[in-house]
């Protein structure tokens, strides 16, 4: 028995004892379903004392509570499979339930069924079979990419679905400004309320319009972007971008590219200036990963041939936002860019993460923070993490990073709620 035939039994009892929360039409109903020392629900739907056996006994539980007030707030999730709605439970339950945002659940349900119904929507789109029967011509360039590496929101995991529809991201970075904080509901509630300042558009609106807005007028074709390894490395790519005169293949500089340019210029200039080591003078020399550097750079020469170029696109597009002056340029440097990247993914339908990763050495000491964004259409016989596009790319190159290193443990975790999570760690090279 599932967590929705549970629920579904379950929920009229629950309603018929009138716990409902009514409010303004702006504020989420909330059913007030105790989960310590829960009542027994009887539920004779399938079996009776007639028939000689027990009644079916539902222990209440935190699921099916938070079940319940995802059917009621949320309805549009009945329209999708029902493993969506038990991985928005899990997604909920996790990020807020589990981690104390729910004592005033009002509140709570008030970022909830805003974000989840914006990701619901997104998430709807990213099928590829929506797209088949329509020209080319007649699709936004978004369009086409869902179309032409045919994506599909259904073969995504549970996990995925749940990072989409709520992503832990959304609360940790203001939208509007780019500031990144611990989580909170504050900044949560923010992101998914209209603000007079953005034409009544929540943050989470404003975004997804700039960057499909950034994306769709990119130019016919890449050649521009493309880099001979050979006679530029990645270390000049990063420092032309930072001194904002960029101007390779002649090429226009920063100031006179479009978003769309300048995001897959900085994406691929891997733009965090901690990856790079110093030497005494203080001058940036090769990469600390410059193994990993190398297969990023030609990865990202093939992606943008084919055409696959919006998880590139996505890890660049935060700070050339910052570069045009649609946000503030007190924040997204560093590390920070990564968590804004993650939530434009997610608001747009497509799951990602952010890593972080030991540095090879430990005289240096620290960790580096890098979002993965989700493509599975890619060729990589030697993922780090399978389906997504991030710097640490292939396992070969990432362990060779580590080799004579004093600190020869190559390790990666996935981060969640501003904790490491789900540590990998793998073995030293020989």
């Amino acid at each position: 028995m599932t967590l929705g035939t549970i629920v579904r039994r379950a929920a009229v009892p629950f309603l018929v004892a009138g716990a409902i929360v009514s409010g303004a039409c702006a504020q989420p109903e909330i059913v007030d379903i105790p989960v310590v020392n829960p009542p027994a629900i009887t539920d004779n739907s399938t079996n009776s004392a007639d028939d000689g056996q027990s009644p079916i006994v539902i222990q209440e539980t935190l699921e099916s509570k938070i079940y319940t007030n995802l059917l009621l707030n949320v309805p549009e999730i009945k329209e999708f499979p029902e493993r969506v709605a038990n991985s928005t439970v899990n997604q909920i339950k996790t990020t807020i339930y589990d981690n104390g945002f729910a004592g005033n659940e009002q509140r709570a349900w008030s970022y909830i069924a805003p974000a989840v119904k914006f990701g619901l929507e997104a998430m709807a789109k990213i099928d590829f079979n929506k797209y088949k029967n329509i020209e080319d011509n007649n699709l936004s360039q978004f369009e086409l990419y869902v179309k032409n590496f045919k994506l599909d929101w259904n073969k995504y995991s549970d996990e995925e679905i749940g990072q989409v529809l709520l992503p832990i991201n959304l609360g940790q970075v203001n939208l509007q400004t780019g500031e990144k904080t611990r989580f909170s509901l504050e900044t949560a509630l923010f992101n998914v309320t209209p603000n007079s300042e953005l034409g009544n558009k929540s943050p989470q609106e404003w975004v997804t319009e700039i960057t499909l807005e950034d994306y769709n007028n990119k130019p016919e074709n890449n050649e521009w972007a493309l880099v001979n390894l050979d006679g530029l490395s990645g270390l000049a790519v990063y420092q032309a971008v930072h001194e904002w005169d960029y101007n390779l293949n002649k090429n226009r500089p920063m100031q006179e590219s479009t978003p769309y340019e300048n995001a897959i210029r900085i994406a691929r200039s891997h733009t965090n200036g901690n990856a790079y080591a110093v030497d005494k003078d203080g001058n940036r020399t090769k990469p600390k990963w410059n193994n990993s550097n190398d297969a990023y750079q030609k990865t990202v020469n093939e992606l943008l041939i084919e055409g696959n170029d919006f998880s590139i696109f996505l890890r660049g597009h935060p700070i050339a936002l910052r570069v045009s002056g649609r946000i503030s340029p007190n924040y997204l440097d560093g590390d920070d860019s990564q968590f804004y990247s993650d939530v434009q993914a997610s608001r747009l339908g497509i799951p990602a993460k952010v890593l972080e990763g030991v540095y090879p050495t430990s005289s240096e000491g620290g960790l580096h923070r890098e979002v993965y964004v989700f493509n599975p259409n890619f060729r990589n016989d030697d993922p780090l993490l399978s389906n997504y596009v991030g710097f640490w790319l292939k396992k070969g190159p990432f362990e060779q990073d580590y080799v004579d290193k004093s600190f020869n443990i190559p390790s990666v975790w996935t981060i969640g709620m501003g904790d490491r999570k789900a540590m990998i760690i793998l073995p030293p090279p020989n």
